[in-house]
């Protein structure tokens, strides 16, 4: 029984020592992450690109500033807050019903992970879900498609008028 409970601690440790290991590479490996390997990335995947870098107000350089690309993770934190806003003023209703075709249209293959399949799936998505299930894709699976659809749907206000704030700066 000694033997066994040992064994057992013995493979826990191992386990967790080795998940800490391998953490602990990648941070590594992504910390050293270099300009010349976003220009890597850049060149070996151009379409999935759009760059624009400004100092001050000074454009400096700019590719592909004219395509969409899906939002930036960041706006998400924005657009919950709006959404929260909108639940408790009761704009918002978090049991409505939205076609899952709706969101998919906003899904680009590839721009975020799979966060957006892997939301489905793991939430077992059916032909419809609700305005809260979609919030909890765009926070917790960080899926773009349920963000460009918060965003497009819902005219989140708050959002626009930062937006237009930013673009004045």
């Amino acid at each position: 029984m000694k033997l066994l409970l040992f064994i057992i601690v013995g493979v826990l440790i191992l386990v967790i020592v080795t998940s800490i290991l391998m953490l602990y590479v990648v941070k590594k490996k992504n910390a050293s992450k270099t300009k010349e390997d976003l220009l890597t990335y850049i060149a070996n995947h151009p379409d999935a690109c759009s760059l624009t870098l400004l100092e001050n107000v000074s454009v400096l350089l700019t590719f592909n500033e004219e395509k969409e690309m899906p939002l930036a993770s960041t706006v998400k934190f924005i657009y919950l807050l709006t959404f929260i806003d909108g639940v408790r003023e009761k704009n918002v209703m978090l049991v409505e019903k939205v076609q899952v075709d709706h969101l998919d249209a906003l899904y680009f293959e590839n721009t975020d992970g799979g966060a957006h399949p892997r939301w489905k799936k793991e939430h077992d998505i059916g032909e419809e879900v609700t305005l809260f299930q979609i919030a909890q894709g765009m926070m917790q699976f960080s899926s773009n498609a349920c963000t460009d659809f918060l965003f497009h749907n819902l005219s989140i206000a708050g959002t626009v008028l930062m937006m237009q704030y930013f673009e004045k700066s």
